[in-house]
């Protein structure tokens, strides 16, 4: 038989403030050959505080204990993460994160994330910055919806700092042909697998559903950059 619970606090202060203190614990007692039936140990503690000091503005920080790791010798607490975000308006969101590592026992690296919004554009920034080596790890550019006349751009840039070099610079331009759009799109993935740049070009009927592989990666995963807003 397995002993577990898992339980929640949560205390409110007021619109977004609250703690939420959560404990999760699970014991397998006995013995069974059988792999379905086998689970493993867990005796953790984690928390997040968030506090909203002015309308725009929200504090928050989040981190866990490990019993478990502790008794075996190790460090028991997880990273402690620091978030700060800033939406004075709805049409800009700005977001930073920094994670102590108690391993490393300083701010392992920081998170930056900014979200413009003007309408049906989108325009969006993210970036990662290695403490540990002093190195901008990540910088992710992304760009949507920017209208001209009947054209639409849409724009996707990814750079890994610890190579020097872009995992990926993607660009697709759409023009309205009312039932139909014309699409001519470039997909440069210079590394990775089956890396290399593809040159796309296309007629869709509108009412149609059609999906190419524009803002993936060479293994289909999606860029994204932090803030929520999705590709």
């Amino acid at each position: 038989y397995v002993v577990g619970t898992n339980d929640t606090f949560t205390y409110r202060l007021g619109r977004d403030t609250a703690v939420n203190v959560r404990y999760n614990y699970l014991r397998p007692e006995g013995f069974t050959p059988l792999g379905i039936d086998q689970s493993g140990m867990t005796n953790l503690v984690s928390e997040d505080l968030s506090v909203r000091p002015a309308r725009p503005l929200l504090l928050g920080a989040q981190s866990s204990y490990d019993f478990i790791q502790r008794q075996q010798g190790s460090v028991g607490w997880s990273p402690v993460g620091l978030r700060v975000e800033y939406n004075p308006h709805d049409y800009l969101l700005l977001r930073t994160l920094a994670t102590y590592d108690p391993f490393y026992k300083g701010v392992a690296n920081y998170r930056l994330d900014a979200t413009y919004q003007p309408g049906a554009t989108v325009l969006g920034l993210g970036a990662r910055f290695d403490n540990t080596r002093h190195t901008w790890a990540e910088v992710d550019v992304y760009l949507s919806s920017f209208k001209w006349g009947r054209l639409k751009t849409d724009f996707r840039l990814s750079y890994n700092g610890y190579s020097n070099q872009f995992n990926s610079i993607q660009t697709s331009l759409t023009y309205d042909l009312h039932c139909a759009e014309a699409v001519a799109q470039i997909v440069d993935n210079p590394v990775g697998f089956q890396s290399g740049t593809s040159f796309v070009f296309f007629i869709r009927i509108k009412g149609l559903p059609f999906d190419t592989s524009f803002g993936n990666g060479t293994r289909g995963q999606p860029f994204g950059y932090g803030t929520g807003v999705g590709y």
